[in-house]
């Protein structure tokens, strides 16, 4: 049910490589005067107290730059450290999308519906997990059975006629050109309306995939749904259990 992406940052370094310069002065009737640069050494000029009898140039010496030292880093005492706060440890299961792992007891106490369970099952249905969660602005109740069948129970939009609701579900996928779909049949008993289909096969071939049949309706300001690898005909004696 949990969902990652991965990203790649390219960072470009820009080298900026510095020369030493040389001065030379050349003439034929004096002496050459030059300041060459010592390997791996940065020179400045110092002024001199000797200069040229002819030309009175100063020569300049010749002197290391001396490198400054980094200054020692402080030690910063441990209450003065910005404090980060401690990680929260890892989601438990019951803090999922599903909600959190209830019995029964206090889904119905804590719902802001009527939550129903079916007291008929087929055979080697049990249930096994109740799971209490939210969705939109109602709760969400999902009762979990032995053998892949799930019951979802929520608050129904009040403004959504059941009936209305059924019908174009109905006639939307009559109408449809996919022919992959299941066949939809109208559901109604003690005030419940919906719709429920079989378990039906979807693609071609050695690619086809199962999926299991469902019923769904609204009840007295509900809805509920069954999804199970059963028929129609058994979805609707489950559903007709829970209404009576």
């Amino acid at each position: 049910m949990q969902k990652l992406l991965a990203l790649s940052i390219v960072v470009v370094l820009a080298i900026t490589v510095l020369a030493g310069i040389g001065i030379v002065n050349t003439s034929q009737n004096s002496n050459t005067l030059a300041a060459e640069p010592k390997a791996k050494k940065q020179i400045i000029a110092k002024p001199s107290q000797e200069a040229d009898k002819n030309n009175q140039i100063p020569i300049p010496d010749q002197i290391p730059v001396q490198q400054a030292k980094p200054e020692p880093k402080a030690d910063i005492p441990d209450a003065v450290k910005p404090q980060l706060p401690p990680q929260e440890p890892a989601k438990a299961a019951s803090r999922d999308l599903l909600g959190e792992t209830v019995s029964l007891e206090e889904a119905r106490r804590r719902s802001n519906f009527t939550v129903l369970v079916p007291p008929i099952l087929p055979e080697n249905r049990m249930l096994q997990q109740v799971r209490l969660g939210s969705w939109s602005s109602s709760d969400r109740v999902s009762l979990f059975y032995s053998g892949g069948m799930m019951i979802i129970e929520e608050k129904a939009n009040p403004n959504v006629d059941p009936a209305l609701l059924a019908e174009n579900a109905i006639r939307e996928n009559r109408l449809s050109s996919s022919l992959y779909k299941p066949k939809l049949q109208r559901f109604i008993y003690a005030g419940a309306d919906g719709f429920g289909y079989d378990p039906w096969l979807y693609g071609e071939g050695d690619d086809r995939v199962a999926s299991p049949g469902a019923i769904s309706f609204i009840w007295h300001g509900a809805h509920y749904a069954i999804i199970a690898n059963l028929s129609y005909n058994e979805l609707v004696r489950i559903a007709i259990s829970m209404l009576q």
